[in-house]
């Protein structure tokens, strides 16, 4: 008994067990059909034209071809998802296998390209064993094997030059012309078969049309004494029959996708109590960064170019400093804050103030600001780099960074189905809008069921039990709606702040001190910080960290009543740019709440 014969036995053995645990009737199991498919071969060869043709010439390599597949077949059911079926049909395997050669061609040595042309038709009568898996309705994946006799064998052979101008000594671009049976061709084929497939139903539950790919890989030469196999992908649109009626899968708790139909709705001889119960919390943590605004402004603000740089990857790092015209928006966004607020604005006379009050003011405009809260001043100009210079304090103040604690509480479901017996059911909680179960189980009647964290998307659905009362099923259900409670947003809280520094200065500006001191204010008293400060690269590195214990110093005195570490960091910049506003920005010392 070879190995074909045991793995029929052991899928018809397995069919016979899920048969004997499910209500599938036995006159829906088997189903039949028939498929006229195009077929598309794939010729792996390395091997000489074989006798009675030329053996001057180069190995062939591959190929392809074009037939066709007619088959009959039948399937049997083992379960739901899986089935054992058979075909009978017949294939036409058309092939082209072709060579290429460069040499002299006749008497008067001239050289051309020579292309060696095997054209072969082949018949086979097959039969395929396949097993099938349906992970979902009316689609299947099908694995198994393929046996065949090859009924045909016919051949055509010749030799043609592809150079134009060039002719053999016949006188013709074609030579070694040969036609007739192909010798040694193999009887048998032998293939394993991968293919899936779709039904489509067009009368109710009975006829389908039936799309299919597939694919075989041949497993033994077509011809003896050579390595020529022929693959074949076959596919097309074939037509299934269910004389029975097709097999509907029952539905059930756990993996109904659709609105069921209700045995018993509920409360009727069982009865499905429902408490609603808030317990639990969900906390959103969100980040609001405000970005420091130095108070000069630099002519490198002009340039288009800064806004859509390469740098606007590295801005998030050091909050937006390395790319100025964000700072611009965000002295807009503060103005709608605090629309009580006035810029003022000293600049440089000359062309570059007068586009920058131009782009500031545009900016401004598409925020609906109105322009006379900008006061802006011309002086003659004192340094090349610089525009102008921010006057007033109200809105540059220093970076803050805000944290939203938001949290709400989530609903549970307790819930107890009533029987005067201890029956076993399953139960699921269906989302109406997501049309699918997104909680299940199984439990005993009489019993309390607690549903637990329920998906933030579930507002209204249903609970569903079915109940097994012996060789019966009933299914019960009750309509679930839940009022989701509202958000509850905590304060913010401010856990980092900073300090801006002129050139080589550890003086604190007003704002600075007046943004510190808030800060502070608002720390905890099991609260510590961090002080780092960072200096620009001009300058030694004992010059710089000097500044920079300097400057964290300054920083330290306003904080004498919290625990605080100190790190200096004169050669780790927050801004790696050249140019003089990018500098600025390495001024810098940060407080952040541990």
């Amino acid at each position: 008994m070879n190995v074909i014969t045991y793995i029929i036995l052991l899928l018809f053995f397995s069919g016979y067990i899920q048969a004997s645990e499910n209500t599938i009737k036995d006159i829906q199991r088997v189903s039949y059909g028939l498929s006229i498919l195009p077929s598309l071969s794939f010729h792996r060869a390395k091997m000489l034209p074989p006798k009675p043709m030329s053996i001057c010439c180069p190995e062939f390599t591959k190929g392809d071809g074009l037939g066709y597949d007619i088959s009959f077949f039948a399937t049997y059911v083992i379960d739901y998802n899986h089935l054992i079926g058979a075909t009978f049909g017949y294939r036409d395997i058309g092939g082209t296998l072709s060579t290429d050669t460069y040499g002299i061609v006749n008497s008067k040595n001239e050289q051309g390209l020579i292309r060696s042309r095997l054209e072969v038709e082949l018949s086979l009568i097959n039969f395929q064993f396949l097993y099938s898996f349906t992970p979902f309705q009316r689609f299947d994946i099908t694995l198994g094997m393929m046996a065949g006799i090859n009924a045909s064998k016919n051949y055509t052979y010749r030799e043609n030059i592809v150079d134009g101008p060039l002719l053999f000594d016949n006188g013709a671009q074609q030579r070694n012309t040969s036609i007739g049976a192909l010798a040694g061709i193999n009887p048998r084929y032998f293939g394993i078969v991968l293919g899936t497939s779709y039904k489509i139903p067009v009368i109710k539950d009975e006829f389908f049309l039936k799309p299919l790919l597939q694919y075989t890989y041949a497993l033994r030469p077509t011809q003896f004494g050579t390595n020529w196999y022929v693959d074949a992908l076959t596919f097309g649109l074939g037509i299934e029959l269910h004389p029975f009626g097709e097999i509907q899968k029952p539905k059930n708790i756990m993996s109904d996708n659709e609105d069921l139909i209700i045995t018993i709705q509920s409360p009727i001889t069982y009865a499905i109590n429902i408490n609603q119960v808030q317990t639990g919390k969900i906390h959103i943590n969100q980040k609001v960064y405000f970005m420091p605004v130095l108070h000069d402004l630099y002519t490198d603000i002009l340039n288009p170019n800064e806004m859509y740089s390469n740098s606007f990857l590295n801005c998030i790092d050091d909050h937006g400093s390395c790319n100025y015209p964000w700072i611009i928006d965000t002295i807009s966004q503060r103005m709608q804050l605090y629309p009580e607020k006035q810029l003022e604005i000293e600049l440089n006379d000359g062309y570059d103030s007068e586009l920058f009050s131009k782009h500031i003011k545009g900016v401004s405009s598409s925020r609906n600001i109105d322009s006379s809260r900008f006061i802006f001043t011309f002086i003659k100009e004192q340094t090349n780099q610089k525009i102008g210079k921010i006057i007033n304090d109200d809105l540059i103040a220093p970076y803050e960074m805000l944290s939203n604690d938001t949290s709400y509480e989530y609903p549970n479901i307790q819930f107890e189905v009533q029987s005067e017996s201890e029956h076993t059911f399953d139960w699921g909680l269906y989302d109406i809008d997501a049309k699918h179960i997104i909680k299940k189980g199984k439990a005993t009647c009489n019993k309390p069921i607690l549903i637990d964290s329920i998906p933030d998307n579930f507002v209204r659905g249903s609970l569903r039990a079915i109940i097994f009362e012996q060789a019966e099923k009933k299914l019960i259900q009750s309509e679930i709606l839940i009022d989701r409670p509202k958000l509850v947003v905590s304060d913010p809280i401010q856990i980092e702040t900073a300090a801006l520094f002129d050139f080589n200065s550890d003086k604190l500006r007003n704002i600075d001190i007046v943004s510190l001191k808030q800060f502070l204010k608002s720390l905890k008293k099991e609260d510590s910080i961090i002080i780092e400060a960072f200096t620009d690269l001009s300058g030694d590195i004992a010059l710089n960290t000097d500044l920079a214990k300097r400057r964290a110093e300054s920083v330290s005195v306003l904080c004498t009543e919290t625990p605080k570490e100190i790190i200096l960091s004169p050669l780790k910049p927050r801004n790696t740019g050249k140019k003089e506003f990018q500098k600025a920005y390495n001024r810098i010392v940060t407080i952040k709440r541990k």
